[in-house]
Order: structure tokens, then sequence, then C-alpha cells
């Protein structure tokens, strides 16, 4: 189930097929093991979160260029 919402998700974004999404869909699949301990299901479920806002934000950043010319040219604005 959580295997496949990352999947989904990294999917959706062109993700799937990089290092943090494949991590990301290693990470779940141990969290869906039935013997992991809660210690060990909570660090990875924060290193999940972690490796899917790298995999998920890169896809945003090259997704929109216009945003990151809008930013240059406020920051440009804003310094002159």
């Amino acid at each position: 189930m959580l295997v496949d919402q990352v999947i989904a998700e990294l999917d959706a974004a062109g993700r799937l097929v990089s290092v943090p999404g494949v991590q990301a869909v290693l990470l779940a699949s141990r969290m869906e093991g039935l013997m992991e301990t809660g210690a060990a299901v909570a660090a990875l479920s924060k290193e999940l979160s972690r490796v899917m806002g790298e995999a998920l934000g890169a896809a945003s950043a090259v997704a929109d260029p216009v945003d990151e010319l809008r930013r240059l040219r406020d920051a440009k604005r804003d310094a002159g």
C-alpha cells in the first residue's frame, strides 16, 4: 500500500527512475515489512520523508523554469 503510493507520486512527477526515487521505493518496502520494530519504522519514515522531498523537490525545480526566471528577475529587481 505505501509502496504503491510512493511509486504513484514519483511516477507522476517523472522521478521514479532516479536515485532518490529508487531509494524512496526501497525505504517504503522496508516500512511495509512485518519484521521492523517501531523505532526502525520511525527512522525509516523520517528518511523516506527526506528522500521523497529530495526527489519531488528536484522534479518541481525542473518542471517549472518560468518560476525560476521570475525568482531571478525579482531578486535582480530587489537588489538594484
